[in-house]
């Protein structure tokens, strides 16, 4: 995976290892573009399935809802998964993250989401 740097904040997805079921591969690959093995390889690995700059333009028009809808969805299937909020200089693996993350849950992730959204109809 390639992580571009910006000066934007990153949301981070690390899933429970223990997760690897055929729908969930599938909507990973959907929002992300990778492939299976390599899904399931990075899942095993603890190493992040998602890295995703916020506060782009694209964040804005669609990602930002997209991955609150990736992540509701594993939710519901029951997979655990933990969330960062980081910027771009912290690498996006566990320890770092642990060091230099700030975690949030699927909530906040929610409320970011909503309130840019209401900005831009208000």
């Amino acid at each position: 995976m390639v992580y571009s740097m910006s000066e934007s904040l990153r949301i981070v997805v690390i899933l429970d290892s223990a997760a690897s079921n055929i729908e969930m591969v599938k909507a990973l690959k959907e929002f992300t573009g990778i492939g299976y093995s390599e899904s399931r390889s990075q899942v095993a690995a603890g190493a992040p399935v998602v890295v995703e700059e916020t506060f782009t333009n694209s964040w804005f028009d669609s990602r930002g809802g997209q991955l609150v809808g990736l992540l509701t969805s594993l939710a519901e299937q029951r997979v655990s998964f933990r969330l960062w909020e980081a910027s771009a200089d912290v690498n996006p693996q566990l320890e770092h993250l642990l060091e230099d993350g700030d975690e949030i849950s699927l909530e906040i992730l929610r409320n970011i989401v909503a309130s840019r959204d209401a900005a831009e109809r208000g």
